[in-house]
């Protein structure tokens, strides 16, 4: 069995750990799980999140960069299971929480497995009751978009 170290620091300055606590330098990111989407007028769930600035020298500025949560435990290698035998990968959060990074939480599988639509459809009603909290009965556009249905 692979030995898993307990943080990885990656290439873009951050820090994860197994845990999925994110670091940049010793200082923990917040996780964001929703924008403001000015067009809409409307504070819209999305993928959960860490956002962090990048320094660009030859240009002297500053650039805010998002990546998920996900992605990041992906490429630390804390996600269990082998990525390339399924057809069509998805990470699967085991016990349905879609705020849980616990390395021991997420594995591999394919979007047609019965327990990864379980999981995404579960992530769809929260998602769907985060956006009512947020903006009443607003959210009604939104719940008639694909990416807040079931599947």
């Amino acid at each position: 069995m692979k030995e898993v170290i307990e943080e990885m620091k990656l290439n873009n300055g951050l820090t994860i750990t197994k845990s999925g606590k994110v670091y940049r330098g010793k200082d923990a990111c917040e996780i964001g799980n929703c924008i403001g989407d000015g067009d809409l007028d409307m504070r819209v769930p999305i993928e959960p999140f860490v956002e962090y600035e990048v320094h660009h020298r030859q240009w002297k500025r500053y650039e805010w960069k998002r990546i998920d949560v996900d992605r990041l435990m992906e490429i630390a290698g804390y996600v269990n299971g082998n990525k390339e035998q399924f057809k069509d990968p998805a990470i699967l959060h085991k016990d349905n929480d879609w705020l849980n990074f616990n390395s021991e939480n997420l594995e591999w599988t394919d979007r047609s497995d019965p327990r990864y639509r379980e999981y995404h459809n579960r992530k769809v009603d929260d998602m769907n009751a985060l956006g009512r909290k947020l903006n009443g009965d607003k959210w009604d556009y939104m719940e008639r978009q694909d990416r807040f249905q079931h599947v």
